[in-house]
């Protein structure tokens, strides 16, 4: 995946916005490619302001029209927003105030959702919404929360609320383990769906043989944790050390039957959330995809990196077959089949033989996306589904 990422930003009187948003990605990139020299990962982003320089269509591309009064009048940023939208480039309007909406964006992107600048950390949940856009963090938002009945089921019960208003889709066994159901398979399967923990470590979460066997679970399968420490907690999880922890002091929190966040703090836990999520999964993604080129480059002549985490192995041997390979940070699904089906089509002069392969971490597949995954396969013969322990 050699691409580049371009991001170009659109504005006339808002430069300070854009040096915020600026600076916020540069720390995102960062955490993600920082320590990361595979060749899966040799590749450039971009962040131009105002220029009209030639854009690279083979990249991908995004682009950030701050609105404002002048911003509305100015020919340059209409010519600018005519010609990304011509291409087909997406673009996200901001605007400080919804009311200025019809005197700060340009008809051309009065159709288009903004994104409104508001809140404590409004660079951090543009640069989140970016990142996803350009395809370096996950779109799919999923958490999976742990936590104590007897002290947590307050606050579990407040990220439910808050995390599924930010567009996650969340798992609590209080609400989502059925009548009838194996308790330990129904976690155990909903995690690697989910893919991403939450835990909320209470002053009796460390009590819970629960909670113990859903970190060790997550961590035995690189899945990404989180979790969040009360300022009464005398006594950490077993195994947790070095987690990323979001800690609550006591100004934090207040007691109403259970303790909860306060409002002033629920932003900011929102945000480090969504930070730990998209982090996380891109790394447990690029660990896989790491592990798998190390254990093929040796065996073919070279491999070549293409969109959407697909890795091309070309055989140097002519009596044997080369190889696609794709990877899912959670349970395989159909989609991931058809778009591993599809990449042969980004291959000039493929074998007729090659093999497609999608590796997956998962150790909990439901019997009937089994099902499903099998009747796909025996119609495409050179597809194969593997489990890969890292």
């Amino acid at each position: 995946m050699n691409a580049k990422y371009n991001i170009f930003f659109i504005y006339e009187d808002k430069e300070d916005i854009a040096q915020k948003i600026e600076k916020e990605i540069q720390i995102e990139i960062k955490n993600r490619f920082g320590d990361i020299t595979t060749n899966y990962l040799s590749k450039s982003v971009n962040i131009s302001h105002n220029k009209r320089n030639k854009i690279d269509q083979n990249g991908l591309n995004i682009a950030i029209y701050l609105g404002s009064k002048k911003g509305f009048k100015s020919k340059k940023c209409v010519y600018s927003i005519k010609n990304f939208i011509e291409l087909g480039i997406l673009i996200i309007p901001i605007i400080e105030n919804p009311e200025d909406f019809n005197d700060f964006i340009p008809y051309q992107l009065q159709p288009i959702n903004a994104f409104i600048w508001e809140g404590e950390y409004p660079e951090k949940r543009i640069t989140i919404k970016i990142l996803e856009n350009l395809g370096l963090s996950e779109k799919d938002r999923k958490v999976f929360i742990s936590y104590r009945r007897i002290d947590g089921i307050g606050m579990a019960d407040q990220l439910l609320d808050i995390l599924t208003r930010q567009g996650f889709n969340v798992f609590m066994d209080k609400y989502d383990i059925d009548y009838g159901r194996d308790v330990q398979h129904e976690i155990f399967q909903s995690i690697d769906e989910k893919s991403f923990l939450v835990v909320i470590e209470s002053p009796k979460a460390y009590e819970s043989e629960w909670i113990s066997k859903e970190i060790h679970y997550a961590l035995r399968t690189h899945i990404p944790v989180s979790i969040l420490t009360w300022f009464n907690t005398t006594q950490t999880i077993e195994d947790t050390e070095g987690l990323q922890r979001i800690y609550f002091n006591k100004e934090d929190l207040y007691f109403d039957k259970y303790f909860l966040i306060k409002e002033e703090k629920i932003e900011s836990v929102v945000v480090e959330i969504e930070s730990i999520h998209s982090n996380g999964l891109f790394r447990r993604r690029n660990l896989l995809i790491r592990s798998i080129e190390y254990e093929f480059k040796t065996q073919f002549e070279y491999c070549n990196y293409l969109d959407n985490w697909i890795l091309y192995l070309k055989n140097n041997k002519k009596d044997e077959s080369d190889k696609i390979i794709t990877i899912t940070p959670r349970i395989p699904k159909s989609l991931d089949l058809y778009l591993l089906d599809k990449a042969s089509e980004m291959i000039k002069n493929p074998r007729d033989n090659i093999k497609k392969i999608l590796y997956h971490q998962a150790e909990s597949v439901p019997l009937q996306q089994q099902y499903l995954l099998e009747w796909i396969i025996e119609e495409k013969l050179n597809i194969q589904i593997i489990h890969y322990i890292a």
